[in-house]
């Protein structure tokens, strides 16, 4: 882990520690497999740079879509459930303010 990738708060918080606190998401009630984006954020931040692009390969609900946006990067997303392309399609435009940013495979 590279320290000088997280700010001093970040390196108390969870940087410095083997074992991160993420609280669960509160539902699963569009996707059974849904995770907190504070999980892919935080990977997200330590190995990666900005303007870095992120591949998705199930990219589900769009969470690790959602947090390599937030975090500056590009993502590349697959995903073979039209229905669940749809969802993420909808979660990330709620995060970005162009939709062009935005690039799912449908498979």
């Amino acid at each position: 882990m590279s320290r000088e990738k997280l700010t001093s708060q970040e390196w108390s918080e969870w940087g410095s520690r083997a074992v991160w606190e993420i609280p669960s998401v509160r539902a699963n009630d569009d996707h059974e497999a849904k995770f907190p984006v504070e999980l892919p954020r935080r990977v997200i931040e330590l190995l990666t740079n900005p303007g870095d692009t992120v591949l998705d390969p199930f990219i589900g609900s769009g969470t690790t879509a959602e947090a390599a946006v937030l975090e500056g990067r590009n993502y590349i997303g697959i995903e073979k459930s039209a229905e669940y392309v749809e969802l993420a399609r909808r979660r990330i435009q709620n995060v970005v303010s162009r939709p062009t940013q935005m690039e799912l495979l449908d498979r």
